[in-house]
């Protein structure tokens, strides 16, 4: 990431919100998904639902870690 941090210095440029906003989605749909799977395992299999729950709580963060990246570019961009 060092050997790119001047890519990102622009918060104006419309590739950088483009995949950022792909990202958010990405993880959204992944989110949707393991939610599904989260509560198709619940009384089914515990190995398997306790494993889908990590990744599950992984998502989320990842979504909220993209979250804050978009909202640092609408500060930067005021």
């Amino acid at each position: 990431m060092a050997q790119n941090h001047h890519l990102l210095k622009d918060p104006d440029d419309p590739y950088i919100r483009k995949i950022l906003e792909q990202n958010i989605k990405g993880e959204q749909c992944a989110i949707q998904v393991y939610s599904e799977l989260l509560e198709f395992t619940k009384e089914r299999d515990p190995i398997t639902h306790n494993t889908v729950l990590q990744i599950l709580t992984d998502e989320v963060e990842h979504e909220d870690d993209l979250q804050a990246l978009m909202e640092d570019l609408e500060v930067r961009k005021l």
